[in-house]
C-alpha cells in the first residue's frame, strides 16, 4: 500500500511538471470538440475558444478544431479572425465543404459582397450539383447591385427545388425590385348535367411585391341564378422571415346576393425542413349566418415536384362537414415557377369557398387538372379544368368547370 502511495504521489508530481500543451497533446480532438460545442450551447463562447486555442497550440494541423475555432469567432462576430483561420483550414483541405459554406458565411454576414462572390464561384466549380452556392452566388450579385444576375441565378436553384425557402425568400425580394407590379384578369365558367343556367365569374387583380410581401386587390363580378353580384378583396401575403409567412384577406359584397357580405381570412404557413411546409387557418364568411370554415394543410416538396394535402373543417349547429383535397404539381421551366398538376377533392367542390352557391355543393367527388406556365419574361397563362359528380336523392348531379387567366408582370 505504502508504495502504491508512494507510485502515485509520483505521477502526480511528473504531470504537474508537463506543459499544457503535451496535456491538450495527449487529449483526443473528438474530446476537446465536444467539450467546446457544449460549452458554445451552454452560452460560454469563450470558453470553447479557450479549448480550442489550446488544442491547436498542440496539434496545429487539426482542421476540425480549426474549423470549429473559425466558427465560434464568427457566432461571436470576429469576422476578420474567422476568416483567417476559415481561409487556414481550406488551405489545408481545400475540399472541406464545411469549412467553405462556413467562409461564405462569413463574408455574408459582413457584406463583403466580392468576396462572396469568389467563395461560390469555387464551391460551383467543386460542387455543380449543390444549390447552396447558386443561392451564395445571388447574395452576392444582389449586395453587389446586380438584381437581375442575381435572379437568374435564383431561378437555377428554383428549377431545381422550387421548395428551395432562401431560394424563395429572396425571388420574392428580388421580383419586389425588378417586376413589383401586376395585373391579371381571370374568366371562370360553371356548366351542369341538368337544365340550370351556367355560371359565370370574371375577376380582375392588381398587385404589388413588397419587401416584406406581396398585397393586391381583388375585383369579382359574379353571374348565378339570375342574379348578379361584385366583391372587392385586399389580400396579402407577409414574410415574416424566410421559411414563415402568412395569408390574410378581407373583403365584402356590394349587393349582397352572391358573394358573403363580409369575409376574412387568415393563415399562417410555416417550413419544417426536409422539403415539408405546414399551415393552419381560418376563414369566416358572412352570408345571413355566420359560416366558419377552418383549414390545415401539408405540403412536401421533393426535388421539382410538390404533394399536398388540405382539410377544411365548418362546424355548424345542423350537421358539421368536412373536405379534403389532394394535389401533386410538377414544375419545370427556366425559373422554376411554371408548372402543371392534378388534384382530386371529396366534399365541397371549391377548395377556396368564394360564393353562397358554392356552399350547396358539398359531398361532391372532384378531379382537377391546371397548368400554368410563363409566356415571356412578364407575361404568365394558367388554365385549369375540373369534373365533380355530387349525389343527390334525385339522382347525380355533373359540375364542369374551366378557369383561365392571363398575368402581365410590369
Amino acid at each position: 500500500m505504502v508504495r502504491g502511495r508512494i507510485g502515485a504521489w509520483m505521477v502526480g508530481a511528473l504531470l504537474a511538471c508537463v506543459p499544457g500543451e503535451a496535456l491538450a497533446q495527449a487529449r483526443p480532438s473528438e474530446v476537446v470538440l465536444r467539450e467546446a460545442r457544449e460549452a458554445v450551447g451552454d452560452g460560454h463562447p469563450s470558453t470553447a475558444l479557450r479549448l480550442l486555442e489550446t488544442q491547436l497550440k498542440a496539434n496545429p494541423r487539426d482542421v476540425d478544431a480549426r474549423l470549429l475555432y473559425g466558427l465560434v469567432l464568427s457566432w461571436s462576430g470576429l469576422y476578420d479572425e474567422a476568416r483567417r483561420e476559415l481561409e487556414g483550414v481550406l488551405a489545408q483541405a481545400p475540399n472541406y465543404t464545411d469549412a467553405r459554406v462556413a467562409l461564405a458565411n462569413v463574408e455574408w454576414w459582413s457584406r463583403h459582397y466580392d468576396r462572396l462572390y469568389a467563395v461560390a464561384s469555387d464551391g460551383k466549380k467543386r460542387q455543380p450539383d449543390d444549390t447552396r452556392w447558386l443561392v451564395y452566388e445571388a447574395r452576392a450579385l444582389d449586395g453587389l447591385g446586380r438584381p437581375a444576375d442575381a435572379q437568374r441565378s435564383v431561378n437555377q436553384v428554383l428549377q431545381r427545388d422550387p421548395g428551395h425557402v432562401q431560394a424563395r425568400a429572396l425571388g420574392e425580394r428580388l421580383d419586389a425590385q425588378l417586376r413589383p407590379w401586376h395585373a391579371q384578369l381571370t374568366h371562370t365558367v360553371d356548366w351542369f348535367d341538368d337544365d340550370r343556367e351556367s355560371w359565370l365569374e370574371t375577376s380582375a387583380t392588381i398587385g404589388r411585391r413588397t419587401p416584406v410581401g406581396a398585397v393586391l386587390t381583388r375585383v369579382s363580378y359574379s353571374e348565378r341564378f339570375g342574379l348578379t353580384d361584385t366583391q372587392v378583396e385586399v389580400e396579402a401575403y407577409p414574410r415574416i422571415r424566410p421559411g414563415t409567412y402568412g395569408y390574410v384577406n378581407v373583403g365584402g359584397s356590394v349587393d349582397r346576393r352572391l358573394y358573403p357580405e363580409n369575409r376574412v381570412g387568415l393563415e399562417l404557413y410555416q417550413a419544417l425542413g426536409r422539403g415539408f411546409e405546414a399551415s393552419g387557418g381560418w376563414r369566416r364568411l358572412q352570408f345571413s349566418t355566420t359560416t366558419n370554415i377552418y383549414v390545415g394543410t401539408l405540403t412536401k416538396y421533393a426535388g421539382q415536384w410538390m404533394i399536398t394535402g388540405r382539410a377544411f373543417y365548418i362546424p355548424s349547429d345542423i350537421k358539421d362537414s368536412s373536405s379534403y383535397f389532394g394535389a401533386v404539381r410538377r414544375y419545370f421551366g427556366a425559373d422554376g415557377t411554371s408548372f402543371w398538376g392534378a388534384s382530386y377533392g371529396h366534399g365541397f367542390s371549391r377548395e377556396e369557398i368564394r360564393n353562397a352557391s358554392d356552399l350547396f355543393f358539398a359531398d361532391s367527388d372532384t378531379v382537377r387538372a391546371e397548368l400554368d406556365t410563363r409566356l415571356g419574361r412578364r407575361v404568365r397563362a394558367a388554365a385549369s379544368g375540373s369534373t365533380s359528380r355530387q349525389e343527390r336523392p334525385i339522382g347525380p348531379l355533373r359540375q364542369n368547370t374551366f378557369s383561365a387567366s392571363l398575368r402581365v408582370e410590369f
